[in-house]
């Protein structure tokens, strides 16, 4: 499974080949986190947001990682949906002003 997790237009935080989307996620987050402790010297303003949008090529399950990035001001998330627990994440998607975008495809493998 792979993830991105977008800012700006830029990439900001990937993973691939994981054995889960929750795995997949928790990457992304982790290389996003680190991005931004690199490059926090770099910045003139302070800007807390992490991430706008994450793109999933699995459906998302909530997750820790969703939850922290949800609160560091992601926006959008893209994902082909189809899961058990898509309720779950609309709900909280709609609690958290989050668009969540169903394509019933994969976005990044193939």
């Amino acid at each position: 499974y792979c993830s991105v997790l977008l800012k700006n237009n830029s990439v900001v935080g990937l993973s691939q080949a994981c054995k889960s989307p929750i795995r997949s996620i928790d990457v992304a987050f982790t290389e996003a986190f680190l991005n931004k402790e690199h490059n926090k010297d770099n910045k003139t303003t302070v800007d807390e947001t992490l991430a706008d949008v994450l793109v999933c090529d699995a459906p998302v399950h909530l997750c820790d990682s969703i939850r922290t990035l949800a609160d560091k001001g992601l926006k959008a998330i893209l994902q082909p949906g189809g899961s058990d627990a898509d309720q779950e994440l609309i709900d909280f998607c709609n609690e958290h002003l989050i668009s969540m975008i169903f394509t019933g495809m994969t976005h990044i493998s193939h």
